[in-house]
């Protein structure tokens, strides 16, 4: 059995991670970790670097989760010659500047913002997306076109499992 390991300082109870470590266990894969929390990537860094040598030698892929776009270089250095594969759901760089308008699109942060995304979308063997247009997105950022594979949000089954409606329920419909 191939095994991936989610690296990163990623959250795994967000609802993308959950659907992407379901998609993998279902078709087959081992899931491992090597996940600390911290909001600054140099600090964190040791504290990973530390946890993937405790999976390093059972991991086949690597995978850095959502948001991780910092985590992405310490990854691709640690990941040797193993398959790395980042899912960023988002641009930092268009949440930051464009949807957020945190900074001006011609400020020190958003250049900063547009090379982390350049340099986390060019390290990765495959780039995952969601769709097509934040695909075409990330390669306007810098990202190869022959690197992106799309993989849909969807929805989580326990997601339809909800009861038929009851007395006293209000209906939408």
């Amino acid at each position: 059995m191939k095994t991936v390991c989610c690296f990163g300082a990623y959250d795994p109870a967000y609802p993308r991670n959950r659907i992407v470590r379901a998609g993998l266990a279902a078709a087959g894969f081992g899931v491992l970790e090597a996940r600390v929390p911290g909001k600054r990537a140099w600090r964190r860094w040791p504290a990973l670097a530390a946890a993937w040598s405790g999976v390093a030698a059972r991991t086949d892929l690597v995978l850095v989760p959502e948001f991780r776009h910092k985590d992405v270089p310490l990854a691709r250095a640690l990941a040797g010659r193993r398959p790395l594969v980042f899912d960023p759901l988002v641009s930092r760089w268009d949440t930051l500047v464009e949807d957020w308008k945190l900074h001006a699109s011609g400020s020190a942060q958003a250049r900063w913002n547009r090379g982390i995304d350049r340099w986390a979308f060019r390290a990765a063997d495959r780039l995952l997306c969601d769709t097509w247009a934040h695909g075409e997105l990330f390669v306007e950022l810098g990202a190869d076109r022959a690197r992106l594979r799309r993989v849909l949000v969807g929805a989580e089954a326990r997601f339809f499992d909800v009861p038929p409606p009851g007395a006293g329920q209000v209906r939408l419909y």
